[in-house]
């Protein structure tokens, strides 16, 4: 089961080797509750992927 977490890792794989925009399907922020949701962006922000589609 993929998790924010997974998520974020495959990403970092990912922006390592790639040197266009990145966007990533990211599952409704794998939470209901927004402040959870913004924790679990703050990784993707912090790698500079590009976009988030839900």
């Amino acid at each position: 089961m993929m998790t924010a977490a997974l998520s974020a890792q495959v990403a970092q794989r990912i922006t390592r080797v790639i040197s266009v925009p990145l966007s990533v399907d990211f599952e409704n922020g794998y939470s209901d509750d927004l402040a959870i949701v913004a924790e679990n962006v703050k990784p993707l922000l912090d790698l500079g992927v590009a976009g988030l589609t839900t």
